[in-house]
């Protein structure tokens, strides 16, 4: 193996780090449009440090870390490192490790919170690292073919293309709000969220839904997509608090699995917190089976 070196990310990196990101993580669908268009739009206050490795100048590692700019939490940092496994034992994770905690500490962060897919040499090395778990998710997937609920609303639903964006974000920040995770959300303005969420290339506006109900849209089942390789990612489903308990999200996505299904997705898979019992509920009688877990991994930083 050739000797290993570190530069900041560029453009050009996009399909490589989207094969790493995807391969350490399942239950992510990340295309490298989606990943070149995610890391331009990240609001200047993340002040975020994109690294790769490279070896005879491929791609074999990224890692990335910046201030969380979507929490009220204060001084609270993210960050990951992701190693090819054929180039692990080599010191690349621990080097890029090292630059982004000198990066948060730069950045006066206080925390540095990372999310992991379950596996046991990223758990050791979290470990090594100083992280300890502090949430967990269940991950699932589903082929959506095998779908056959027929639900109340969900011939009614809307795809959000239809909708527009406005009624969307509504219910979106409804649902951000209650989610369980790490730090307290924030939540973006409209425009950083349009960035985020209803322009990312690999969001479909045509197999995302939103159920109404007494004439209010509702609830809604937002998907990502990556047709190359037949898969896809539920973004979020949420109903606004004073709709819940009347079946609107299930509906809302047993409409954008039906899409799915008509439009060559063979795997639809998902994570939800393993407290939120309702969406885990959902997700149990669509037929979602267990494919992991993703921890939520927190260490503290020491200011030097």
């Amino acid at each position: 193996m050739g000797d290993w070196t570190i530069r900041e990310a560029r453009d050009g990196d996009a399909s490589a780090m989207a094969r790493l990101i995807a391969e350490a993580n399942p239950n992510m669908v990340v295309t490298p449009a989606s990943w070149v268009h995610q890391r331009r739009i990240q609001p200047a206050r993340a002040r975020a440090l994109h690294l790769v490795a490279e070896v005879d100048g491929a791609v074999i590692a990224r890692a990335h870390a910046g201030l969380d700019p979507h929490t009220t939490t204060a001084a609270a940092g993210f960050g990951s490192v992701i190693v090819d496994p054929q180039q692990r034992r080599r010191g690349i994770g621990t080097c890029l490790a090292a630059r982004l905690e000198r990066h948060l500490v730069e950045l006066a962060a206080e925390t540095w919170t990372s999310t992991l897919f379950e596996n046991a040499a990223g758990v050791a090395f979290a470990g090594r690292n100083g992280f300890a778990v502090e949430r967990t998710a269940v991950a699932a997937a589903v082929d959506p073919r095998s779908v056959s609920l027929d639900v109340s609303g969900a011939d009614e639903a809307v795809p959000v293309s239809v909708l527009g964006p406005e009624a969307v974000y509504g219910i979106d920040i409804a649902g951000m709000l209650d989610e369980p995770a790490a730090n307290p959300a924030d939540p973006p303005p409209f425009a950083e969220w349009l960035d985020d969420l209803w322009d990312e290339p690999s969001f479909t506006r045509d197999g995302s839904f939103v159920v109404s109900a007494d004439g209010t849209p509702a609830a809604l089942a937002l998907l990502y997509v990556a047709p190359e390789v037949a898969r896809g990612v539920n973004a979020f489903t949420a109903t606004l608090p004073e709709f819940r308990g009347r079946g609107l999200a299930l509906a809302a996505k047993v409409a954008s699995l039906r899409w799915a299904a008509a439009n060559g997705i063979r795997q639809v898979s998902t994570a939800n917190d393993d407290t939120n019992a309702p969406m885990l509920a959902i997700n149990a009688r669509l037929g979602y089976a267990p494919i992991g877990r993703l921890l939520t991994m927190r260490r503290t930083l020491s200011m030097r």
